[in-house]
């Protein structure tokens, strides 16, 4: 009896230690000056899903340096999409936070500051670039964004890891589109970092390095992207994803790495 109590008491003792261990540790990881950039927006996250998106945060800024601070919302949302803009991640399920992250910091981790431009297009005008978003005004008044390009841009960066898989054709395509410019993932990053939609449209069609952007460039490129997505995204608007759809999704996108 005295031998079973002492075990016991052994385990408690262990267990209490392994708590303490727990929380050291957990305090740390969210407290590291290192990866202090990247924060808890709300307690509705949860500590177990932040530290998922954490570890990838880390993986991630390794490579690309983030250069701000990110805060990780959890956003319930009827589309079930995560979406990324400056400073911000919402995050509307709790479930792959390690993947979502892994694609969503390139939006994250770009500049407040929008690069004015006007150029006309066939549907109206653009106004600026962001990242590798175009910024446009259409012909019946609408402003709206032209994402297809960084959303490549997000799909090849993301693709330099393991864990990463595309969610859809349509983005994967994109990646793959992206990565045709014969450009690392790096340099895509710059290209996002600086608002470079100039240096991706000439690296796209092998133009000239001092090339000035024009109308028939800029509708090109968005024709190009626009149709590379609509393409992908057929591929399970009828049917559900296979097991094989998944392998595919998965593999590696390689951007001249």
């Amino acid at each position: 009896m005295v031998k079973i109590k002492k075990i016991i008491l052994a385990l408690l003792l262990l267990l209490l230690l392994f708590t303490v261990l727990t929380i050291a540790v957990a305090f740390y990881f969210l407290n590291s000056k290192e990866d202090s950039w990247f924060k808890m927006g709300n307690n509705e996250i949860g500590l177990t899903t932040f530290f998922d998106a954490k570890l990838s945060a880390i993986e991630w800024n390794r490579v690309y340096r983030c250069g701000r601070e990110v805060k990780l919302v959890y956003s319930p949302n009827t589309s079930e999409i995560a979406t990324g803009e400056p400073g911000v991640i919402h995050l509307p399920l709790k479930e792959q936070a390690g993947v979502i992250v892994l694609h969503e910091l390139t939006h994250a981790c770009q500049k407040d500051i929008t690069t004015p431009v006007a150029i006309p297009f066939l549907d109206g005008l653009v106004t600026g670039f962001h990242g590798l978003t175009l910024k446009v005004h259409t012909f019946d008044g609408k402003d709206t964004n032209f994402v297809f390009i960084e959303e490549g841009a997000a799909e090849a960066i993301a693709h330099h890891f393991d864990t990463y898989h595309s969610p859809n054709y349509g983005y994967y395509n994109l990646g793959k589109l992206i990565c045709s410019t014969g450009k690392s993932s790096s340099t895509i990053w710059q290209w996002v970092k600086n608002n470079d939609v100039p240096s991706l449209i000439r690296a796209q069609f092998n133009l000239p390095s001092d090339h000035i952007i024009t109308t028939e460039d800029i509708n090109r490129i968005m024709i190009l992207y626009a149709e590379e997505y609509n393409k992908g995204k057929k591929i399970l608007d009828e049917r559900k994803a296979t097991e094989k759809d998944y392998e595919t999704l998965s593999s590696k996108i390689n951007c001249n790495e």
